[in-house]
């Protein structure tokens, strides 16, 4: 076995520890995306929300598929949500 070569346990190890670190990134950002949005109507832009949504997509969009299937998730635009 070649000494540089990694066993297919220790690639899936490493896959699922970078895994559950992104899903504890995107906690911590569902949190902070969620203490953004305003308790009433408020129309505008804020750009912490959306740099922290933007990050969300980031990390959702690297996790790895499982059997083929991978989350779908969007926050919506303050606007839109001031609107509804």
């Amino acid at each position: 076995m070649d000494a540089h070569k990694e066993s297919p346990l220790m690639e899936a190890l490493r896959e699922f520890e970078a895994t559950e670190a992104n899903l504890v990134k995107l906690e911590r950002l569902r949190r902070e995306i969620e203490n953004l949005v305003p308790k009433g109507i408020q129309f505008g832009t804020n750009h912490d929300y959306e740099d922290r949504c933007r990050a969300f997509e980031d990390v959702l969009a690297s996790l790895p598929m499982i059997d083929g299937w991978k989350p779908v998730f969007g926050f919506p635009d303050l606007n839109d949500l001031a609107q509804s």
